[in-house]
């Protein structure tokens, strides 16, 4: 069992109670920080043979169209709320304005984030959703609310989801981008001599950050639904509003706290 005096989890050097002293061990929060501190410990012992463009300060792949897990949304708001509930207003605010747009401009994808799910098959969901995603455009005309204009990097780079630690700077042989040889960004234009200079995410990292997305109902266990960044923001406005809570109020609280596989419909807010 970890002490309050022991080494954080997190991997940032810090005593567990002067930095996620919050989070519960074996929790869901925890066990996705781990995730990301085991693929940082990977990328931090490879050996790149040149200068790779992926670091802090880059933003290429900020204007990518891509979607995370609610639970690293969690992760990013508890983050976001470290700084201030001011600044957490301003980021919620950029991100709003970013769904305005969507819904005038691809009113289609936004019919379906703004869909009602109850009663839904979300297995059958998730791979609708899938492609769905898989047919827009690769990138968007304004970034993620989370980028910093000024100095070009993310608010929340310690906490950043999961594709933002593994694209670009590490492959895996089973991705479609691999297969291809797809350009990556206009840096990065030749996915396999990428992978030349990067190490591997196997597989297995992709089927633990899936397992800490499902939900518990009797025997079955289903994916959560993903969606992108900006959204995220105004279901959580949304929600939240509608029960008389702040916008930036968790929505599955549970998640700092349950341990993996035990999260139910019940949980969530």
């Amino acid at each position: 069992m970890m002490g309050r005096n022991d080494n954080c989890f997190c991997g940032s050097g810090k005593k567990r109670k002067k930095c996620h002293s919050y989070i519960s061990e074996d929790s869901y929060i925890e066990s996705l920080y781990k995730l990301y501190h085991e693929i940082e410990i990977i990328k931090r012992d490879h050996q790149y043979p040149l200068e790779h463009p992926c670091k802090k300060g880059c933003h290429e792949c900020c204007y990518d169209f891509f979607s995370i897990t609610m639970l690293e949304f969690e992760a990013i708001l508890a983050s976001l709320k470290r700084h201030g509930i001011n600044y957490t207003r301003e980021i919620f605010n950029i991100a709003l304005e970013f769904n305005t747009f969507i819904e005038k401009n691809d009113p289609e994808l936004y019919a379906y984030f703004e869909k009602d799910l109850t009663g839904s098959d979300f297995t059958e969901e998730f791979f609708f959703q899938r492609k769905l995603y898989n047919n827009r455009p690769a990138r968007l005309s304004f970034p993620c609310p989370l980028l910093n204009k000024e100095s070009k990097s993310c608010s929340v780079y310690e906490d950043r989801p999961f594709i933002c630690r593994t694209h670009g700077n590490t492959f895996n042989t089973s991705t479609n981008l691999y297969k291809n040889n797809s350009p990556t960004c206009e840096y990065i234009v030749d996915s396999r001599d990428n992978a030349n200079y990067t190490p591997e995410v196997k597989d297995e990292f992709y089927t633990k950050m899936m397992e800490l997305n499902k939900l518990v109902q009797g025997e079955m266990r289903s994916f959560l639904l993903q969606y992108p960044i900006f959204y995220w923001f105004k279901l959580y406005k949304d929600k939240n509003e509608k029960y008389n809570r702040d916008m930036y109020e968790s929505l599955v609280p549970a998640y700092f706290y349950k341990k993996v596989d035990s999260l139910q419909p019940i949980d969530i807010r």
